[in-house]
This record gives structure tokens, C-alpha cells and sequence, in this order.
């Protein structure tokens, strides 16, 4: 199909990149609804030029789906190129199943147009005779994890952005072992989308078709039964939840349906919500970010803490896979860190399974390789294994699987990464704030019952581990073309320039996750990473400690993780503060002088 000659002209005068122009040129001269091509025709006379970020380029898999600004074009996320991408996912599962009668899951979170997503991908995929059980209500991520496992689905789809912006929205994808898609079936799905040639291609049927099962709360009980289960000490749970006060604010998301059921299964039934956030709103009216990584958006339940003297407060993120937590203690407010929460709940499970004798030679847990390496000297005083994984839980739920599929393979105990997200058990295979809450719960109430706070139990782990602190910084970027460039070419720059010295500390090794080797600048000896590729950089410090640099997997951003540790000597709280005032100098002298140009 070509565009008619007037929207060519229009075009031409645009003076928009060949790139932008072949991608617009395409949606004009496309099968795509005629209200939408009027919309890019006004644009196209009255703003051309904001029509470069709208057509740069064609959307691509990310962290296992995509993850993108809203809007019309190519590269935004939109019923047309949601459309492409489900037939060419739907094209890729009739290949990898090509004998079974196919079943999906889709699920949406409280994102603007997300339900509108959901109804629209189903149609596509009954369309495709792809079977659908297409949630009426929004739900957490962790859900339609345990919920695709727990229909024998090959594949889900949900329709989140997780912690992002407002005008955000994403598109994840599940493979049947209830995990992320990751390499090589997340490339063998781009290839089908590329071949999806145009809007034409799509096949498309109305949401009456038998294909289509709506389903709605019909399966909250079996996960919240099987989660049940997995609580350390029930007995005590159900004694003495009530003792424990806990503050808990959705932040406008899909906690709201299960978190606040599931804790109070488990005994905990001392719970104040945060009103102003408990409504599912994709505005997120209340908080700039709707991320518990950031301290604006704790902010009220933090206030609501306070008012009524509690012991913690709990945020879930939008699509309730990530957790954040702040203790009082000592009357005052104090927000745990990823890293923080990891280590805490690491050393509670393990020490519990193995005053339960539930521990064996096969039990490990996994961290990320910019998780705290607290975590790995916690698995190793319990004599558990610790594996590294790239960073993505994607990675952890694939461990998982290949675990279950090896004869006496290794058992999944624990597994977590620096950005807010935790997972025990196998119920779902991605990061589970609703769980994780619970866990948190179980964890605070049994050092109440000892007359302490979490942050007792942290600063517990800094005198038997010495002293672990973290800082996380990044370079942000306008979103649009170059993005990825730019990041790029920053880490291309520090690999042919390595940094000797950062901030004082002398680098002793670098490990480069792209050409999957660790060299040791002293001596030029190299040892291989045997993870699989991936654009991240780490500098080892000769006194010990780390700088890692990779760019983000869902935002235009350039991730600086940094940790230093020291022994914990007579006066901790001074030495804790010394370190963070020196990882601040550290990625800030990093940043200045490597990546800001």
C-alpha cells in the first residue's frame, strides 16, 4: 500500500528524519481506523516536527515486552502497534506449539487505556484461535504469573508500566513456565513482529468470540491459598498479628485487591490504609512517580505512620511487583532501601528453614549482579548457595524453570534485586509485593515479639558482616531518538579509556558483561562471565566494593549502582553515614567525569 499524494507532500515538508518518515508514510497508506489517520494528518499540518519522537522508530522488545510513552505512532504504545506485536506474538506461539490448542492469559493494571489494551490484544488473539482468559478487573503482576501456571496457559500478556510515569503504559510477556520471555524466545518473537508487514495483517475478531473467557475475583482464593503456605510461623502470625501496626498504601495500583486480603489471612489485622492513594487511578493524583523506590512517594503513608504511632508502612507499586518499606524506630520514620529489605528477609527465611531443618545441599537463592553482595556473605554463613544472575527477575524465573527441569536439581529458596523486588517460592516466577508484604509483616512482627525493629536486624547484619551500603544514580535522558546511542556511547567511551582510579579508590578489575570477560588490570589476566551478554560495565575497587554502569532496560536513562563496605567499628551510625557521604562522592565524581558531556 502507498499514501496518496497530498499526505506525501505533507511529508516531504515535514522534514522529518528518513527513518520518521518512511514509519509515518506507512500508518497513512495502512488499514489503521480513519480517525486515527486524521489525528496524524492535523499533526502533520499544524505540529510536523513532534512527529519525529512519534515515528523514530518501530517499538521493540525490552525487558521481557515493551514498555513505552502512550500516544499515536510507531514508536509509542497504541492499539495499532499493540496490534502488531500480538500477531506476531500470537504467529511465534502457533509455531512453538504448532499440536496444542492455545491458552493465554491478559491481565491490566490501573494505567489509562490499559483495559481498553487488554480487550484489544484479545480480540487479536481469538481472532488467531488462540484461546483467552481475559481478567474483567485489574490485578497484580504476581498474579497473572501464578494465574498462567495455574490455567496451564502457554503464554500471558499484561498490559502495565509498573513503576513509571503517567504516561507510560507497557506490554508484558509471559512465557508458560509463568516467567518473563527471555533470550531466545524474546528475540524469536521480535522476528515475528517484524514480519508482521502492516496494520492489514492483523487479524481481529469482536470480544463475543467463544474464544474469549471474561473472568473475574474467580481465582483470588487459590492464590492467596497458595501463598498461605508459604508463611515461616503461622502459629505466631495468627497468635500475635494484631500486636503489629501497619500502615499500607497501594499508590493508586493493584495492590488494593490482594495485599490487604492477604495479611490479613496471615494474622495481621492491625491495618490503617493511606485514603488518599487506595483508588486505582492511572493519574496516581497523589504522587509525581508512583514508585516506592522514591521517597516522595512514601510520603503520606509515612505522614499516616506517624499519626497513629506504627510499627511499618508498606507501598506497592502500581502492578504491585515491587515493595517498599519505612520502620519506626525510635519514634522516627526510617525508608529501608531494596538492598536493606533483601538482606533483612534473606537472613529471617534462612534462619528460620534452618531452625526448621528445612534447608539441604540443593537449596539456593539468586541476587542480581547489582544486588548487594550482603546477600551472597548472608547465603554463605547459613551454607546456602548464592547464584548472580544479569539484572531482571526475568533471569531469576528462568533459573527457576531450569532447575525444575534438571533431574536433582538445585531448589529455588529466595531470590531478589536491588530494585525493590523479592520473591519466595515457586507460586510466581516474577518480583511479588503482595507476598513480599506479607513476608515483611512476619519479619517485623518477630522482632517486635524481641523488643526490636528491622532496623535492629539490619544493623545486626552490619556487626556479624561488616558494614554494606549502597548508592544508585542515574543519567537521564529526554525520551525520543538517540537515546540508546547516547548510552552506548558513553560505555563504548570507558571501554576503550577504563577508568584507573574513581573517586580515590583504585579500580583493580573490570568486568565487561558485553564481551563477557573479567580482566585484572594489574596483571592483563582475563577469566570468563559465563552470563549471558548484556551492555554493563563493573569496576572492582582494590580495598573492595564496586561501580556498575548499564543502561536502563525500560527507561531513557543510564543506571550508576555503586556499594562500599567497611567493618563495623564502635560507633555505627557515624560510620554508616561516613560511608554514604563517600559512595555520593564516588558516583558523582564517576558521572562527572565519564558520562556528562
Amino acid at each position: 500500500m502507498n499514501p496518496n499524494s497530498k499526505d506525501k507532500d505533507l511529508i516531504s515538508k515535514a522534514n522529518l528524519s528518513p527513518n520518521a518518515s518512511k514509519n509515518l508514510e506507512a500508518w497513512l497508506a495502512d488499514t489503521i481506523d480513519p480517525e486515527i489517520k486524521d489525528a496524524l494528518r492535523k499533526k502533520l499540518s499544524q505540529d510536523p516536527k513532534s512527529l519525529e519522537a512519534d515515528f523514530f522508530s518501530s517499538l521493540s522488545f525490552g525487558t521481557g515486552g515493551v514498555r513505552a510513552l502512550m500516544g499515536l505512532g510507531s514508536a509509542k504504545l497504541n492499539t495499532v502497534t499493540l496490534g502488531l506485536i500480538t500477531q506476531g506474538l500470537a504467529n511465534h506461539l502457533k509455531k512453538k506449539y504448532p499440536n496444542e490448542p492455545l491458552r493465554t492469559v491478559i491481565g491490566f493494571d490501573s494505567r489509562h487505556n490499559a483495559h481498553t489494551f487488554s480487550k484489544h490484544i484479545s480480540e487479536i488473539f481469538a481472532a488467531n484461535g488462540i484461546e483467552v482468559f481475559l481478567l474483567k478487573e485489574l490485578r497484580p503482576t504476581p498474579f497473572i504469573s501464578f494465574l498462567l501456571r495455574h490455567l496451564k496457559c502457554h503464554a500471558a500478556v499484561n498490559l502495565t508500566a509498573s513503576h513509571n510515569p503517567k504516561e507510560y503504559s507497557g506490554y508484558k510477556v509471559y512465557g508458560s513456565d509463568g516467567a518473563q520471555v527471555v533470550s531466545p524466545e524474546d528475540k524469536a518473537i521480535v522476528e515475528e513482529v517484524k514480519k508482521v508487514a502492516s496494520y492489514s495483517d492483523v487479524k481481529i475478531s469482536a470480544t463475543s468470540n467463544a474464544h474469549i473467557h471474561e473472568i473475574g475475583s474467580d481465582y483470588d482464593s487459590a492464590y492467596l491459598d497458595a501463598n498461605r503456605a508459604l508463611q515461616l510461623n503461622s502459629t505466631q502470625n495468627k497468635d500475635n498479628g494484631s500486636n503489629l501496626s501497619i500502615v499500607y498504601s497501594p499508590l493508586h495500583g493493584t495492590g488494593i485487591t490482594l495485599v490487604p486480603r492477604l495479611i490479613a489471612d496471615w494474622g495481621f489485622s492491625n491495618t490503617h490504609l493511606v485514603e488518599s492513594q487506595i483508588t486505582p487511578d492511572g493519574d496516581f493524583p497523589s504522587v509525581e512517580k508512583p514508585n516506592p523506590e522514591e521517597p516522595e512517594a512514601l510520603k503520606n503513608g509515612t505522614d499516616l505512620l506517624n499519626q497513629v504511632k506504627g510499627d511499618i508502612f508498606i507501598a506497592t507499586d502500581p502492578d504491585a511487583d515491587r515493595i517498599g518499606a519505612v520502620i519506626r524506630h525510635h519514634d522516627e520514620p526510617i525508608r529501608l532501601t531494596g538492598n536493606e529489605m533483601a538482606s533483612i528477609l534473606l537472613n529471617y527465611i534462612l534462619e528460620t528453614l534452618k531452625s526448621q531443618n528445612k534447608l539441604n545441599s540443593k537449596s539456593t537463592c539468586i541476587k542480581t549482579i547489582v544486588t548487594t553482595e550482603l546477600f551472597k556473605e548472608i547465603c554463605a554463613a547459613h551454607s546456602v548457595d548464592c547464584l548472580d544472575t544479569l539484572t531482571g527477575f526475568k533471569y531469576i524465573g528462568k533459573k527457576i524453570h531450569e532447575w525444575e527441569q534438571e533431574e536433582n536439581g538445585r531448589t529455588f529458596v529466595f531470590g531478589a534485586e536491588e530494585s525493590y523486588g523479592c520473591l519466595y517460592g515457586t507460586c510466581a516466577r516474577d518480583k511479588d509485593a503482595i507476598l513480599a508484604a506479607g513476608l515483611i509483616a512476619e519479619c517485623a512482627l518477630d522482632a517486635k515479639l524481641q523488643n526490636k525493629t528491622l532496623i535492629n536486624k539490619l544493623y545486626e547484619l552490619y556487626e556479624r558482616f561488616g558494614i554494606h551500603r549502597q548508592k544508585l544514580s542515574s543519567i537521564d535522558f529526554e525520551p525520543g531518538p538517540g537515546v540508546q546511542e547516547k548510552v552506548t556511547g558513553i560505555l563504548e567511551n570507558l571501554r576503550k579509556s577504563p577508568p584507573k582510579e574513581i573517586a580515590e579508590l583504585k579500580v583493580a578489575r573490570i568486568s565487561d558483561y558485553e564481551k563477557s570477560v573479567m580482566i585484572d588490570l594489574a596483571s592483563s589476566a582475563s577469566k570468563p562471565i559465563t552470563l549471558p551478554k548484556s551492555n554493563v560495565l563493573t569496576f572492582h575497587f582494590e580495598e573492595g566494593g564496586q561501580l556498575t554502569l548499564r543502561g536502563s532496560g525500560t527507561e531513557p536513562k543510564l543506571k550508576v549502582y555503586s556499594e562500599l563496605k567497611m567493618p563495623a567499628k564502635e560507633n555505627l551510625l557515624t560510620n554508616i553515614h561516613h560511608l554514604d557521604q563517600k559512595l555520593e562522592i564516588l558516583n558523582k565524581t564517576f558521572e562527572f567525569k565519564h558520562c556528562v558531556k
